[in-house]
């Protein structure tokens, strides 16, 4: 027997994953008892997450001009509009 090398491999395991299922109400009602602060982490951790176009579709609802970058401010030829 090869003692260089164990017989059950590298010690590399590879599992499958299966999807994380989240219940988005029970997810919700959590969040409505938890006070501001936190709910502020649990959104400061979801624009983390939150790939661009994702994150913008959900922000151009609720704010619209304050999330143009400057650049898109030059674009429109006025500042703050």
């Amino acid at each position: 027997m090869d003692r260089r090398v164990s017989p059950l491999g590298t010690g590399e395991v590879t599992a499958r994953r299966e999807p994380i299922q989240i219940d988005r109400d029970k997810l919700r009602a959590a969040i409505r008892k938890l006070g501001n602060e936190y709910i502020f982490c649990v959104l400061s951790d979801a624009i983390d997450l939150l790939p661009p176009a994702k994150l913008h579709k959900i922000a151009e609802k609720y704010l619209d001009r304050e999330l143009r970058s400057p650049q898109e401010h030059a674009n429109t030829g006025r500042e703050g509009t």
